[in-house]
């Protein structure tokens, strides 16, 4: 089968990640990169993006288009993939991973999709009209690996600045260290801010120097849904200490695979723990690990999406 993954190339390397498993699958794979040519129409004109995606569609010939966050990409950019499909009888999969907005121009953004998954089962009701699946998100092992090195941090949490997210770090008592755009020292004065976007390959470096790793949603998007953190420390057989949002024990077992805190206090609690005991933080370690690369890789998101199409079995 031939798939065109479109998106922006950043997006949390989700993109990347499926056109690799899709890759290793056997399947013919490309990947049409909005972020260059929205640039590009700064110059050009705004239709150059659709014109070119036009030309790909007909150069590549997909059987299988999917898209990656459908409604982040811009309404004249279906055009092309709807006059595709049309002429073709192609497939047109979307992959939802934020917060939906009821409005006319995404109602008209999801019919135009033969299937539609979402990341976070608190999306369901607002997609119900489209029959859309759950399908949470995932790690990719060729980004996330365990470390050659002796951890030197601490506790770290990579992510951008949310107001959730301050008024929680302004309340814990054990220190973290932060990375991410948007952070200012002045907003969590007990604790070490880097400012900055982070690179995928940086990121899992930051994970494996770490003792243990902070996850926190970020309010703004996420229901009960788990978002990359939630995977990828794990890929590095780092312990990870993770809020209690309702769809994680749909995937991990709390206390054997991830620790989970519902207030500041209890994330205090966790963390001493942790600190303290190098015999849990092992054990927490490997088992998430294990848990992640038997269930909760791309290649298993990939399987999924295949199968769901008739174009494989979801492997156990």
């Amino acid at each position: 089968m031939k798939i065109l993954c479109l998106a922006k190339s950043d997006y949390s390397g989700l993109t990347e990640g499926m056109a690799r498993a899709f890759t290793g699958l056997g399947h013919h794979v490309d990947f049409f990169d909005l972020r260059p040519f929205r640039r590009v129409e700064k110059y050009v004109g705004p239709g150059f993006t659709a014109f070119r995606l036009r030309r790909r569609l007909t150069a590549f010939a997909p059987d299988l288009v999917f898209v990656v966050a459908p409604l982040f990409v811009r309404s004249a950019l279906y055009e092309p993939l709807v006059d595709y499909r049309r002429s073709s009888g192609s497939l047109l999969v979307g992959w939802i991973g934020d917060l939906v907005t009821d409005n006319d121009d995404n109602r008209r953004r999801l019919a135009t999709f033969d299937r539609l998954y979402y990341t976070d089962s608190g999306f369901a009701e607002r997609l119900s009209a489209w029959s859309a699946t759950y399908l949470p998100l995932a790690t990719d092992p060729a980004l996330f690996q365990p470390p050659a090195a002796t951890p030197h941090r601490e506790c770290v949490f990579v992510a951008s600045r949310t107001a959730n997210r301050v008024a929680f770090l302004q309340s814990v008592r054990q220190s973290v260290e932060i990375f991410g755009p948007g952070w200012v020292s002045a907003d969590v004065t007990n604790h070490r801010c880097h400012p900055g976007k982070q690179s995928l390959s940086a990121t899992g470096r930051i994970y494996g120097e770490a003792r243990m790793v902070l996850n926190l949603k970020n309010a703004d998007n996420v229901v009960h849904g788990l978002n990359q953190r939630s995977f990828d420390p794990c890929a590095c057989r780092v312990p990870l200490l993770h809020d209690a949002v309702a769809d994680l024990e749909r995937h991990f077992e709390p206390e054997r695979e991830v620790l989970v805190f519902a207030t500041p206090e209890e994330f205090d609690e966790q963390s001493r723990r942790l600190h303290g005991d190098v015999a849990l933080r092992q054990r927490i370690a490997n088992a998430g690990y294990r848990r992640v690369l038997a269930c909760h890789t791309f290649r298993h998101r990939a399987q999924t999406v295949l199968a769901d199409l008739g174009q494989g079995e979801v492997s156990q």
